[in-house]
């Protein structure tokens, strides 16, 4: 390449920069230096064509400074025998080269971290380094809901250009068993140590959560399970009050009874004292089974195990419509009912102090009364179907 005298030469120069084997040493600024060749032509120095190489140029004189005069300077002078040789000469020059740091990070997260309530677990991230510099990589972990997770910020790695290595980032999760499955997102942001401002890298990790595990064929199966169990309560449920309903009945008036309206209307004409003490006995015996019947409502109330006011009355209406009935078809036509209400309340006005005077027995001699009475009761029956 020829250039002209008092120009600047320019070529193109290719920098290979190649990192330091070790992650302790730094990239810095270095001074560069360059080796410059510079070739050149000698032309013909024994008798130089161009008279701008004659002592005093063209305006030399020819027999002091002129052809001859330089012909015997290249003769002893010794540099007339490098005439037509090609000639090299090399220069150093020094440049200052600024490395431009270049920060870059890649993040990979390995796997889908499942997190059980109260407990802390480590996820494991691939980090690359992708920049030209031996960096050392901070990482800062921001989640949707600060009021869930908890997360370290501490960790941090040094690699090379691009090294892998493995960070682990540590969340912990509160106590919250109910939790039935919660996704959750992690934003990771890189930045170098060197500069804390500035991030490189951001990367969202998924997080789940769950305490509670309720799948949808549990979910199904459990659903069903409670309908069988809620159905087997009400039944034992309905089952229980119809047999209480059976079981704890209004006691009837036994003269009011078919049977015992024929008996007392044989002993009326047959004997009338006989028919007064039947009569006196059949009351003390139903008032003795009202008064405990009235005592176990007081309890099945309590435990709220008798149906409603309005369904006993209308049951206990309806049973009286039917006593009617059978007690008007027990009644021969012979028979008036004005002569038996006459009876009746003529033989209750007779005697009532014996029944005012009885004291109210309590509730365990009441039954034991009625015992008695019933068994009393059975006899006279059996003595009459004897007889």
């Amino acid at each position: 390449m020829s250039e002209q005298t008092g120009k600047y030469s320019i070529t193109n120069v290719t920098i290979s920069l190649n990192s330091p084997p070790g992650t302790g040493d730094v990239i810095r600024s270095r001074t560069l230096r360059i080796k410059i060749a510079d070739t050149w032509v000698v032309k013909n120095l024994w008798w130089p064509e161009d008279k701008s190489y004659w002592f005093g140029g063209e305006n030399n004189t020819p027999l002091v400074n002129g052809p001859p005069f330089w012909f015997l300077a290249a003769l002893f002078g010794g540099f007339g025998k490098n005439s037509g040789k090609i000639l090299t000469d090399y220069y150093y020059v020094d440049i200052l080269v600024t490395v431009k740091q270049f920060h870059a990070v890649k993040i990979q997260p390995l796997t889908l971290e499942k997190l059980t309530p109260n407990n802390v677990i480590s996820i494991p991230l691939l980090v690359q380094n992708l920049g030209n510099y031996n960096d050392t990589i901070n990482f800062r972990a921001k989640a949707e809901n600060k009021s869930i997770l908890r997360i370290t910020e501490n960790s941090s790695i040094a690699l090379q250009p691009g090294e892998q290595g493995k960070v682990y980032i540590g969340v912990a999760s509160p106590n919250n068993f109910l939790d039935t499955g919660t996704l959750h997102s992690i934003t990771l942001e890189a930045f170098s140590s060197g500069q804390p401002n500035v991030t490189i890298a951001t990367q969202t990790v998924a997080l789940e959560t769950q305490g509670l595990y309720v799948s949808e064929e549990n979910a199904t199966f459990g659903f069903g399970i409670g309908l069988i169990i809620l159905f087997v309560i009400i039944l034992l449920f309905y089952w229980r009050r119809k047999i209480s309903e059976k079981i704890r009945k209004k006691p009837e008036k036994p003269w009011k009874m078919p049977d015992e309206q024929q008996h007392l209307a044989e002993l009326k004409r047959t004997d009338k004292n006989a028919y007064e003490q039947e009569r006196i006995m059949m009351q003390d015996e139903y008032k003795s089974a009202l008064l405990s019947y009235k005592q176990e409502n007081k309890q099945y109330k309590r435990f709220q195990l008798i149906p409603s006011e309005e369904k006993t009355i209308r049951d206990s209406s309806s049973f009286f419509k039917k006593m009617q009935t059978s007690f008007k078809k027990a009644i021969t036509p012979k028979e008036t009912p004005k002569k038996t209400k006459r009876v009746m309340l003529k033989k209750q006005e007779k005697k009532p102090k014996e029944q005012i005077t009885k004291p109210i027995v309590p509730a365990a001699d009441a039954t034991k009364e009625k015992l008695l009475v019933k068994i009393k009761r059975e006899q006279e029956k059996q003595l009459r179907k004897l007889q």
